[in-house]
């Protein structure tokens, strides 16, 4: 198994770069946790919002696919990714807010693990998960600050029933809330294909 590193304190609402220098996801650590026992090394991965999670994902899966809304925080993670010699594994892409939706429906590939995590809310990322649904395999999909409106206003406080009859792809899934009592981001919410459990 990899070797994980969380930073102390990893709750804060601006991480720096720690989430790079760890190579760990700015998510919640049980979440963290539970994705390190279920990512598989055929894997490929589709990730809006970049960062130490693009790396953390490459380091277990197959491939990745990165879209960073933010310019300069793509270029910084770009270097890392040259430094640590893993562009093979990764397709990193800069793309400004106004043009992500655009992006996102000239995708057509399939991806297993969906990942949504961008520090923007225009678009939403309930906005930017209707439009990659079509894309998932239906085996982990990965919402950070999932309970946050702002957020995810399409889909705060929403159930699993009402998960499964919008996305029939998640009809056989489990759904796994992380919350931690400091954590600004409110959770990190996991949707699973029981298969992988």
């Amino acid at each position: 198994m990899i070797p994980l590193q969380v930073p102390t304190d990893y709750d804060v609402v601006e991480p720096g770069l720690d989430s790079i220098k760890f190579e760990s996801p700015w998510m919640t650590p049980d979440s963290i946790d539970f994705l390190v026992r279920h990512l598989k090394a055929d894997m490929n991965v589709l990730e809006i919002g970049a960062g130490g999670s693009t790396l953390f994902f490459a380091r277990r899966c197959r491939h990745v696919t990165a879209i960073e809304l933010d310019a300069q925080y793509h270029d910084i993670l770009r270097e890392s990714i040259r430094e640590k010699d893993l562009g093979d594994r990764i397709a990193l892409e800069h793309i400004p807010s106004e043009r992500v939706m655009s992006r996102l429906a000239s995708l057509d590939i399939q991806f297993d693990v969906i990942s949504i995590d961008h520090g923007v809310h225009v678009p939403s990322r309930s906005e930017c998960l209707d439009a990659v649904m079509h894309l998932w395999s239906g085996k982990i999909l990965v919402m950070d600050n999932w309970a946050k409106r702002e957020a995810w206003p399409g889909h705060k406080g929403k159930t699993a029933q009402w998960y499964m009859e919008k996305y029939p792809m998640c009809a056989g899934c489990e759904f796994h809330k992380f919350g931690h009592d400091r954590w600004v981001g409110k959770g990190t919410m996991v949707i699973i294909n029981q298969n992988l459990i």
